[in-house]
């Protein structure tokens, strides 16, 4: 049975929608709206997602620091963009999926954020993100 796609919000001042899915086996996936191909997503492993919960709760406050013109010139400062881009050999449609990511980890209480629209700043809300992605999906499954 496959999961139903979840439609979200980016958090920032001009929020974009997206949709995103999850389970157990093949991680995360995002469809950003700057990705065209409506079978394309942007994929995250349980290890993937481990690694950047690591990188929260290593430097407790984190921003988005996304910008791809920054990223691109190697002058972003440390932040979620920045950890994926660098993670994920310099991709930068991942480094921008890092709005969808946020968007969602705040969405099921994994990360708090500062509720601002520009200078977005997260940390780690609850470390539990495989049952509360898990949680949201069955819900969203069970309205199937």
């Amino acid at each position: 049975m496959s999961n139903k796609w979840i439609n979200e919000k980016t958090l920032g001042g001009k929020a974009k929608e997206f949709k995103w899915t999850f389970d157990s086996i093949d991680g995360l996936k995002i469809r950003p709206n700057f990705i065209k191909d409506p079978e394309k997503s942007i994929d995250y492993t349980l290890e993937n997602l481990e690694k950047l919960m690591n990188f929260v709760f290593i430097n407790k406050r984190v921003p988005l620091a996304n910008n791809v013109d920054k990223l691109g010139k190697g002058i972003e400062q440390d932040g979620l963009g920045k950890f994926l881009y660098d993670e994920f050999n310099e991709n930068i449609e991942i480094a921008m999926s890092s709005s969808q990511l946020a968007a969602i980890l705040v969405s099921i209480d994994v990360f708090d954020y500062n509720e601002k629209k520009r200078n977005m700043e997260f940390w780690l809300k609850n470390i539990d993100f495989i049952k509360r992605l898990s949680n949201e999906i069955n819900e969203l499954n069970k309205l199937k």
